[in-house]
């Protein structure tokens, strides 16, 4: 028996509606198989599902052969955003769930092996996505309810545990859309009166210095910038431009501890040799070593680019 569950995947900015496809062949041989380009987590959901199912007071279809599809085939999937849909869509495939109007829904999250439904990321674009879909409304971990619902034309029900969610598809316990006040939301941002990037004035370069740091953040790049005070004069802004971005200024950062242990010659090193950023102290181990003790080469950490205001 097959069964069909909606979902999505973010993508940017972006979410992409995903068909979460299961097909339940009984009679057959044991096997499992998630196909649809996933990535190792979504691999991995398959032990996910099986522990949650079963811990739940549900079952693990047996003698049956179990296949997994995440449509469109070509488009990757990631995450474990895909463990809900795919155990409802198990219980669906081997009539356990009886639910109707399972398509009516987007549906996302991760399962613990207790069946607890775990908190995902994206679940803004996956709002934005069942209401461009035209979805009777969207069920996610509570955990990430309010997060979806800032967005209206769709109604966010938040789940806390597999069991949960199937008694609300089957129509046996009953959830009440999550609801946010979005004028009280920002007026509580608002009075909260964090520093901005459009109070700094003047300073162009620290401040598109600290627009690269942060899509670099974004990105996984891990580029560091300091925005230093020490040499700056006072009132300059720089303590102001370094809080809009949650920077830790130089004249701030801590002081690296002294490493006074045994070198690889077994002669104590000098503190004064251990200061410094990690790559000098690699050198200088390296320079006591010599040749023939030299250690390994060590990977660059990530570079680290000062700023003086003025």
């Amino acid at each position: 028996m097959q069964a069909k569950i909606f979902s999505a995947a973010a993508q940017g900015v972006e979410a992409l509606g995903v068909e979460v496809e299961v097909d339940v062949a009984s009679h057959d041989k044991n096997s499992e198989a998630v196909v649809g380009l996933p990535d190792a987590a979504v691999k991995e959901s398959i032990h996910r599902v099986r522990a949650a199912l079963n811990n739940s007071g549900f079952f693990w279809p047996l003698n049956a052969r179990i296949t997994v599809n995440l449509a469109p085939a070509d488009m990757r999937k990631e995450g474990p955003i895909y463990d809900l849909p795919i155990a409802l869509g198990l219980m669906q495939a081997a009539d356990q769930l009886g639910a109707t109007g399972l398509q009516d829904y987007v549906i996302a999250g991760e399962l613990a092996m207790d069946g607890r439904v775990r908190p995902v990321k994206g679940a803004l674009l996956f709002a934005l996505q069942a209401r461009a879909e035209k979805r009777k409304g969207l069920l996610v971990p509570e955990e990430n309810a309010a997060e979806a619902a800032v967005v209206d034309g769709v109604n966010v029900y938040g789940v806390g545990s597999l069991a949960q969610a199937v008694g609300f598809l089957t129509g046996s316990a009953v959830l009440e859309p999550v609801r946010v006040d979005l004028k009280a939301l920002f007026a509580a941002k608002a009075s909260e009166n964090l520093p901005d990037l459009a109070d700094v004035k003047g300073q162009e370069h620290v401040k598109r210095a600290l627009t690269v740091a942060a899509a670099g953040s974004v990105s996984g790049a891990g580029a560091r910038i300091r925005v230093s005070s020490s040499a700056s004069r006072p009132g300059t802004g720089s303590a102001m431009a370094s809080a809009t971005l949650s920077i830790t200024s130089a004249n701030s950062a801590p002081t690296p501890k002294s490493d006074t242990g045994p070198s690889p010659t077994g002669s104590r090193r000098p503190a004064s040799q251990s200061a410094g950023p990690p790559c000098s102290a690699s050198f200088a181990r390296s320079r006591v070593a010599g040749p023939a003790q030299r250690q390994p080469r060590r990977l660059k950490p990530a570079p680290t680019l000062f700023l003086s205001t003025s």
